[in-house]
């Protein structure tokens, strides 16, 4: 059981030969580094350099109170067996005065059939099945706590072993001193981050070098399995049915040919696959995935040529973060595309329908109140729409296809959405010309004006005009968060700017049409804009004209809603 209670606070590490035999073992079989670096004016923290693994053995060593110089003098490193992730250990041979010794580390299930003995009090004793058992269930009980376990063993020696097969000679008939646990713990947010990619639709697999009883806890922990999740070992990978291999959320003791293997069957079941690593052994994973992330800090070069995005942080959150602002540009780029298409499809339909239907003595635009609508309803509400923040419910929604910008549902709702503009702009401009049941007439008050003289065409104009303004100011709230209702989306960060820039648009319509010596002075440069102002019964006209398209729209969207169709 790994609940130990009998534990004994070590004051004399020399006093301790078991202890001292695997401080020393995890000290000088390390490659790490503990550096002292600055932080801020005059403060200063230690941190470490290499593999986390190794630096925690390192402190260890270092905060024994054993002579560090000393020791690492008397054990001369003259020859190194580095870590491999298929054999899953490393070793160091060292000058032992006359002899030899060769110290290793390296996973429990690994390094125990290595060993022939077991250090105990009175000297090596033979290690048996029994306490092979013993070791390994204590080991597992330890990991099932979520602690990485770290075995170490030795073996004296009386010469350097040959050049064939040196390792195979080196690391054989050891003597197991015991184990380091060693806690990592996820970083403060990492369990949100990981909840905000199931909310998004994004499946999160842990592929990890530690053991299957480690990986499930931490994984346990940060929610990352799931009621049917499996949790399987490198080795098991190609055992895996389809079905089996699409439930699996933790891949455990994996070698780096198991990571390509990975990639490539979530690639085959045709996913969007995402690869973060930082060894030289992750390159191809991360070359061959759809999104390689490498790691900034502690990622090798090669990791991050390899990779397309490297994290300056080297934590899963950052990660995250990019997902929610790279979801938020995707859907700026899709309005702003739905936005300039539909109010260009609207438009075509008015202006070029009047050219069939209108006399040709009646131009329905000057060129100067062209220019004005491309200069304001084509302009600043889609600079609102650029200059817009990113949703805090962006992770919420599901995955789309980079491709799908106009998706089929949304191409329906922009054809009604179209139809419906054009309908209001058309009516506004047909009963203002027209005078049809006397709905609009000209009436004292637009001759008010700069312009005294104002006829139905010229009104008619206007109307429409004020109509296009009233429905192309609107139209990018109706879309900006286009799967929510416009009384939710108007509460969200970034709406001000909304208001700002649309109110721009408004200044500039009300100020040519009742600020009279603006428009004298614009007339006295050439710049005919021809507004007259209007009455307040005219202003109702244009926005019962303009409410269908508005109303119309969010009611379809409720009903989408309602059906469960995202647009």
């Amino acid at each position: 059981d790994a609940d130990v209670e009998d534990g004994v606070l070590v004051s004399d590490v020399y006093a301790w030969k078991g202890l001292y035999n695997l401080i020393i073992c995890g000290g000088i079989d390390n490659d790490a580094e503990i550096v002292q670096k600055p932080v801020g004016e005059s403060g200063t923290m230690w941190v470490p350099v290499g593999d986390p693994t190794d630096a925690a053995l390192l402190t260890l060593f270092r905060k024994s109170g054993l002579d560090e110089a000393k020791l690492r003098q008397h054990y001369e490193v003259v020859m190194e067996f580095p870590f491999e992730s298929e054999l899953k250990r490393m070793s160091k041979v060292c000058k032992d005065g006359e002899r030899y010794v060769v110290f290793t580390k390296g996973a429990t299930e690994v390094l125990l059939p290595l060993c022939r003995s077991v250090h105990s009090p009175s000297g090596p004793k033979p290690l048996t099945p029994a306490e092979e058992s013993r070791i390994g269930r204590l080991a597992q009980s330890f990991a099932e706590q979520g602690y990485r376990v770290i075995s170490l063993a030795y073996r004296p020696i009386d010469s350097l072993p040959g050049a064939s097969d040196a390792r195979g000679a080196a690391e054989r008939d050891l003597i197991y001193v015991g184990f380091a646990c060693i806690v990592d713990p996820p970083r403060d947010g990492v369990r949100e981050a990981v909840d905000a990619c199931h909310s998004a639709g994004i499946n999160v697999v842990m592929i990890t070098g530690d053991s299957a009883a480690t990986a499930k806890t931490i994984a346990r922990d940060l929610n990352i399995l799931g009621p049917n999740s499996l949790v399987v070992e490198g080795g098991q990978i190609p055992e895996l049915s389809d079905d089996e291999f699409a439930r699996v959320n933790v891949f455990a003791r994996v070698n780096p040919e198991h990571k390509q293997i990975i990639v490539e069957r979530y690639q085959s079941q045709r996913k969007v696959v995402a690869m973060t690593g930082d060894g030289v052994n992750d390159a191809l994973a991360l070359a061959m995935s759809d999104a390689g992330v490498a790691m900034g800090i502690t990622g090798t070069d090669v990791a991050k040529e390899a990779a397309d995005i490297v994290i300056t942080d080297d934590s899963f959150a950052s990660i995250v973060t990019g997902v929610h602002e790279g979801r938020g540009l995707f859907s700026k780029i899709r309005m702003m595309v739905y936005f300039y298409i539909a109010i260009n499809l609207f438009e075509s339909i008015v202006f070029f329908g009047a050219m069939f239907i209108l006399p040709s003595t009646i131009t329905m635009l000057t060129p100067w109140q062209s220019l004005y609508l491309v200069a304001t309803t084509h302009s600043f509400p889609g600079l609102a729409l650029v200059f817009d923040k990113t949703s805090p419910h962006a992770m919420e929604e599901r995955p789309r296809d980079s491709e799908e910008i106009i998706t089929r549902p949304l191409a329906v709702f922009m054809v009604l959405n179209v139809a419906l503009m054009a309908f209001g702009a058309a009516m506004a401009y047909f009963l203002t010309y027209t005078g049809w049941l006397g709905i609009v007439d000209i009436y004292p008050e637009n001759l008010e004006g700069f312009y005294t003289i104002v006829t139905r065409p010229a009104k008619a104009t206007i109307m429409m005009l004020t109509v296009i303004l009233l429905l192309e100011s609107t139209i990018v709230f109706i879309i900006r968060r286009i799967n929510m209702p416009v009384t939710k989306s108007i509460r969200e960060p970034g709406t001000i700017r909304y208001f700002v820039l649309i109110g721009l648009v408004y200044i500039a319509h009300l100020g040519l049409m009742y600020i009279y010596p603006a428009q004298e002075i614009l007339d006295s440069v050439g710049l005919k804009f021809y507004f007259m102002p209007l009455t307040m019964y005219d202003w109702v006209i244009c926005i019962l004209l303009a409410l269908p398209a508005i109303v119309g729209m969010e009611l379809y969207k409720r009903r989408l809603r309602k059906n469960n169709i995202t647009l």
